[in-house]
């Protein structure tokens, strides 16, 4: 395994913690902001994204193998892009069927909870295996 540099130690750190500020923000302030309606059609999704998220994680992770810092940009840039297409896609279904805004909405926030999860434990699971796990090693 090759050593990381601070600065990608600190995007392994920032990632995760940007990702879950952004969801305490929603989850504390949704229900005044927008509604209690609103917030469960928003909330209900990114709970089934994060079980989605979590067994997607088991299945990355079995069948790649995540050694160097690379490995996991270049796993996040195919993520991105795939949930970007997926995100133009139903916002492109959404203009051509007319379909009310409620459904894409959840539909959206599905998407962004998944690519956002899986971002996220895969920058912990990265840190633990490479720096936290290396380091003990180094210690002994």
């Amino acid at each position: 395994m090759k050593h990381i540099s601070a600065f990608q130690k600190a995007e392994l750190i920032l990632i995760p913690l940007t990702f879950l500020f952004s969801q305490i923000l929603i989850l504390l302030f949704g229900l005044e902001i927008i509604g209690a309606e609103t917030w469960t059609l928003m909330g209900i999704p990114m709970l089934i994204g994060g079980l989605i998220a979590t067994s997607l994680i088991v299945v990355i992770n079995k069948s790649l193998e995540i050694t160097e810092f690379k490995h996991l940009e270049q796993l996040i840039r195919g993520i991105t892009i795939i949930g970007g297409m997926v995100f133009i896609l139903i916002l492109g279904i959404q203009i051509v069927l007319q379909i009310t805004g409620i459904l894409v909405f959840s539909l959206l926030s599905l998407i962004i909870s998944i690519i956002g999860d899986i971002m996220t434990i895969e920058c912990i699971l990265f840190l633990w295996k490479n720096v936290i796990v290396q380091d003990r090693l180094e210690l002994s």
